[in-house]
């Protein structure tokens, strides 16, 4: 499995499989156009904190992606993935708005309406 290293504003690095890290259509062209400077990727726009957040939807959605493509009832892998990221979402309305920020920058499919909705919904409730 390659790997990528994925460095975040302050400077720390998360070792990433390279699957996961492509599905951010951003860091995803820029391993395909080989500006990644010797397997390390910069993100100077998101801090640790939210990067390592950003880490575990990209690799927990990777991950339902594959399964679904083997599964005899891949909507049932559907509803779970739903439910995860109903629970990862369940957080403070800075961490969404920062995870929105960072999901548009690295032009993440879904996380950004996922976060807005739920954000939405946070900030209606008071």
């Amino acid at each position: 499995m390659k790997m990528i290293t994925l460095m975040s504003s302050e400077k720390q690095k998360f070792l990433v499989p390279e699957a996961v890290a492509k599905h951010s259509l951003t860091i995803h062209d820029v391993i395909e156009d080989g500006r990644a400077d010797n397997k390390i990727i910069r993100i100077t726009n998101v801090n640790s904190r939210i990067l390592q957040k950003v880490i575990m939807y990209c690799g927990r959605h990777v991950a339902a992606a594959e399964k679904m493509a083997y599964a005899s009832k891949p909507y049932k892998v559907a509803e779970k993935l739903k439910k995860w990221d109903v629970g990862f979402l369940d957080t403070d309305i800075d961490t969404l708005t920062d995870l929105i920020l960072a999901a548009d920058s690295l032009n993440i499919p879904g996380l950004p309406d996922r976060a807005c909705m739920r954000k939405s919904c946070r900030h209606s409730k008071g």
